[in-house]
């Protein structure tokens, strides 16, 4: 019943962290689509290198936009502090403070398009000779007015959703000018990275099961300490794999591949709280010198605690993080929360794995088998026989089947130091 419930554990884990699938945000290089803003809208960032002789171009952002707006505009800026971290930050500075020419690195007029085929086209050049940074692409279109403007149902005509509103259809590809690479910098070697650790958990997986299948074959010996343990490098295998196959796709197409991402996030997720699980009941002694599970309620708590944490940090990363930002998810209140209750729960795993080492070191445990070694090492059968009396109501980690004309001391030293 203990193994029962312990192995329904995973199963509630698995069961809400698989919604963080909504919580995957795809970098890319390539951004495009249909574009409804006011005032300003921000479209794409991307990380470019640098190189020591400013005279050399070490980026490219090349841009299609149709508008059938007037006075639509492009802006670029990068991450100093006087561009984009100022105008991102600043809550008194409006659509005109986030054009001037002391706020942007370039700003172009977007002609209105009268039909298909007139399309804006620039192709813009970046130098940078101090480190490597984040450039940002944004549309914007100011009118007077525009910041105090509160659309209301009956408000938002037509007439004042042509002068306040702009929409454009837009294509922003940036790409690295001496490699012509579509992948930022701080995702560099990535790919290489993922091919070696996928390669290596492939290894393992290999080895898990081929030891996983022989002890199948053994009665009771596949218990669910190991199916854990299989399942857990399951996830490692195909998270990795899944790595490796979206970072080599973004070195094709500057998109990646984001269903394989968004699987290999969740799998991470799954393999982060089952690691924890597996960790506790190791500490806790279950099927090693104990077979009832204590402290399940809390075990149980704990778990779940994980998956809600992992699920509100999906929610703020898709619902209160500004795309823009580069804000690391874990700088967020659910991000600290779970690194908190991560360091807890070691502490946890402690004191639970002291606790359970503290049983084998018992000095009157040991004795006891001591004394019990010595008094019944002459008679073999009698030897064989008291230990699988011993051990037929042991853990079932320890139901270990003899024969009687096995050698005493053979027998003795396959006997579990525990209770």
């Amino acid at each position: 019943m203990d193994a029962r419930r312990a192995r329904g554990l995973p199963s509630i884990q698995l069961l809400l962290v698989a919604l963080l699938v909504v919580a995957t945000s795809v970098n890319a290089s390539v951004f495009a689509g249909f574009e409804i803003g006011r005032e300003f809208s921000f479209l794409g960032k991307f990380c470019f290198t640098w190189d020591a002789n400013f005279s050399n171009v070490v980026g490219e952002i090349q841009a299609h936009i149709r508008t059938p707006d007037d006075g639509v505009k492009l802006a670029i800026y990068d991450d100093e502090d006087a561009f984009w971290a100022f105008i991102s930050t600043d809550p008194a500075c409006d659509c005109n403070c986030k054009l001037a020419s002391e706020h942007t690195k370039a700003v172009y007029d977007v002609p209105r398009a009268s039909d298909a085929s007139h399309t804006f086209v620039l192709n813009y050049t970046i130098r940078e000779h101090l480190r490597p940074r984040f450039w940002y692409v944004a549309l914007a279109k100011c009118v007077p007015g525009g910041d105090a403007y509160v659309p209301t149902l009956a408000s938002l005509t037509p007439a004042n959703f042509e002068h306040y509103y702009f929409t454009a259809w837009y294509s922003i590809h940036m790409i690295q000018s001496a490699t012509r690479s579509e992948v930022p910098v701080y995702q560099e070697g990535l790919t290489a990275v993922y091919t070696v650790v996928g390669g290596l958990s492939g290894l393992l997986l290999l080895m898990q099961l081929k030891s996983a299948a022989k002890l199948r074959l053994t009665h009771e010996s596949f218990h669910p300490i190991v199916q854990l343990l299989t399942g857990l490098v399951v996830l490692s295998f195909v998270s990795n794999a899944c790595l490796a196959l979206h970072f080599y796709a973004f070195e094709l197409n500057g998109v990646g591949a984001p269903l394989p991402l968004c699987l290999a996030r969740i799998f991470q997720a799954m393999g982060r709280v089952g690691m924890l699980l597996l960790a506790m009941l190791i500490a806790k002694g279950w099927t090693i010198n104990a077979i009832a599970l204590h402290g399940r309620t809390w075990l149980t708590v704990v778990m779940l605690l994980y998956c809600v944490l992992y699920l509100s940090l999906a929610v703020w990363y898709l619902g209160y993080t500004d795309p823009a930002s580069t804000l690391y998810m874990y700088d967020s209140v659910p991000g600290l929360a779970i690194c908190s209750l991560q360091i807890m729960v070691y502490a946890w795993f402690l004191q639970h794995l002291t606790a359970t080492r503290a049983k084998e070191d018992d000095p009157l445990k040991r004795v006891f088998f001591l004394q019990v070694r010595r008094h019944i090492r002459p008679t073999k059968f009698e030897c064989c026989q008291g230990l699988m009396e011993s051990t037929v109501d042991g853990p079932p980690l320890h139901r270990i089947h003899f024969v009687a004309a096995g050698d005493c001391h053979d027998c003795f030293g396959a006997v579990p130091v525990g209770p």
